[in-house]
C-alpha cells in the first residue's frame, strides 16, 4: 500500500486485500478514479506507514500531535460510578467533547456514544440543565443509561405527549417537539444532546427549526454557516 497527495486529497493505492485496513482509517472511495480518499489530514495521518516521501512529513507530524492529544486526553479525570469506568477511546472522545461548544460523535453502533454523552456531564460540574432529544424508541433507554451511569445528583424525566417533567434532565422525542417547544425555550438549558443526529439532515424540516432555531434555517438559506450550528451529538446550549 502506498498513500500519496494528489488532486487536493490524500489517495490510497492499495490491494484488494488491504481495503479493510483503508475503510478502517475512514477513506472513502472514489469509483470515478477507482481509488480510496480522504481529505482529512487526522484519517490520513493513522496510514503514515505507507506514506510516500512526499508527504510523510506532514503525516508524521499529525500522527504525532494527534497521539499527543489522545494521550493528554487520557490523563483527564473523568468522574464515573463505583464500579464502573469508560473504555479509553470512549474517556478521549469524552474529553475531546467536554472542550468544545458542539460536537459530532460518529462511532459505530454498540461502542457507547450514549456513555461518552453521559460522561460530558459528569465531567463538567457546571452542566445542571440538560435536554435530550432522541427518537421515541430510545428515550426509556437513555432513562436506564442515565440511572447507571450519571455521577451528579440531578433528576432525570420523560417527556411525553401528556406532562412535561419538572426534572435537571429532560429526555423527549423529536415527533413531540413542536408540543412543547414554548416549555422547552423559556428554559436555560446547559446542554443539548441530539442522539440520532440524521433526523435532522433537513435544514427545511420543521423538526430542525425546532431544535436547531429558526436563524439557522435563514442562514441555511443565505449560504452562511453560523458559528454555533450543532452538527449532532452534543451542544452547549
Amino acid at each position: 500500500m502506498q498513500i500519496t497527495q494528489r488532486r487536493g486529497r490524500w489517495e490510497a493505492i492499495s490491494s484488494y486485500e488491504e481495503r479493510a485496513i483503508v475503510k478502517a482509517a475512514g477513506f472513502r472511495w472514489d469509483p470515478n478514479a477507482r481509488i480510496w480518499y480522504t481529505t482529512d489530514l487526522a484519517r490520513a495521518a493513522q496510514l503514515v506507514k505507507y506514506a510516500d516521501e512526499t508527504c510523510q512529513e506532514e503525516l508524521v507530524a499529525a500522527a504525532y500531535e494527534a497521539e499527543m492529544s489522545r494521550m493528554a486526553d487520557l490523563d483527564v479525570e473523568i468522574p464515573s460510578p463505583e464500579g464502573l469506568d469508560y473504555m479509553p477511546f470512549q474517556r478521549a472522545g469524552i474529553a475531546y467533547a467536554s472542550k468544545r461548544d458542539a460536537t459530532l460523535i460518529a462511532d459505530e453502533m454498540g461502542l457507547g456514544k450514549t456513555i461518552q454523552a453521559i460522561g460530558v456531564i459528569n465531567i463538567d460540574p457546571t452542566i445542571r440543565r440538560v435536554l435530550i432529544i432522541c427518537p421515541a424508541s430510545l428515550k426509556i433507554n437513555w432513562q436506564r443509561e442515565l440511572a447507571k451511569w450519571l455521577v451528579p445528583n440531578l433528576s432525570i424525566g420523560i417527556a411525553n405527549g401528556g406532562g412535561w417533567p419538572q426534572t435537571n434532565i429532560v429526555i423527549v422525542n423529536y415527533d413531540i417537539l413542536t408540543k412543547w417547544s414554548e416549555k422547552i425555550h423559556e428554559i436555560e438549558w446547559d446542554l443539548m444532546i441530539a442522539d440520532e443526529a440524521h433526523y435532522l439532515k433537513n435544514p427545511e424540516s420543521q423538526r430542525s427549526e425546532q431544535v436547531l432555531g429558526s436563524s439557522y434555517k435563514k442562514r441555511k438559506k443565505a449560504g452562511a454557516v453560523p458559528t454555533r450550528r450543532p452538527t449532532g451529538g452534543y451542544r452547549r446550549w
